[in-house]
């Protein structure tokens, strides 16, 4: 003898699954539209913490501090999500002024393709986790934020100087938005075992 279900168990059942759809469905789009938004902060971040640092190293070559330029680096380092900093030296900018420090000396295959003037951005891992690199070319400008570059660097204008490359962890930033993501997740099963169990 076949045994019939009741229509409140069929029902039950109905929104049990389209319930369970929907947080399966709700919470990985909340994770990938977080993760994108957290990213493109990031890239923003990072191109910001970028530009600053160049602008403090021409305020420097300007002023004649440029001696002084691993005090700036330190300085913007300090943030124990900066895990590096640096400028990348061109052959052209050598040839001018020397090899300047080790840690300006092109080290990857991502500082040469910055070196040959392109904008270079990488997510790769470390022990903690997901770490952003943007490695962005310094060209030679007649007008550079009201400076002419060309004054001292004497080259043609659009000529890549080098290179400003930041390393920044994404860990801390991951992991925050784990445990969001675990909460949020948590809440909507606290729901569904509420309202069908």
């Amino acid at each position: 003898m076949k045994k019939q279900h009741s229509i409140r168990f069929l029902l039950l059942a109905a929104l049990a699954t389209a319930f369970s759809l929907t947080l399966v469905l709700s919470v990985g789009y909340s994770a990938s539209t977080q993760r994108d938004h957290m990213e493109e902060y990031s890239r923003k971040y990072v191109g910001g913490l970028a530009k600053s640092y160049f602008d403090g190293l021409n305020t420097m070559m300007l002023t004649g501090s440029i001696g002084n330029r691993e005090m700036l680096r330190d300085k913007v380092m300090a943030p124990e999500d900066v895990l590096d900093v640096r400028v990348i030296r061109s052959d052209v900018l050598n040839r001018m002024f020397g090899t300047g420090t080790e840690a300006e000396q092109t080290r990857e295959d991502i500082d040469r393709k910055a070196l040959a003037g392109e904008l270079v951005e990488e997510y790769s891992r470390n022990d903690s986790g997901r770490v952003y690199t943007r490695v962005e070319p310094v060209i030679a400008r007649e007008n550079y934020q009201g400076v002419n570059c060309l004054g001292c660097h004497q080259v043609p204008e659009g000529t890549v100087l080098g290179a400003i490359r930041v390393d920044y962890s994404l860990a801390k930033s991951d992991a925050r938005l784990n445990r969001q993501l675990l909460t949020g997740g948590a809440i909507q099963v606290g729901m569904f075992i509420a309202v069908f169990l």
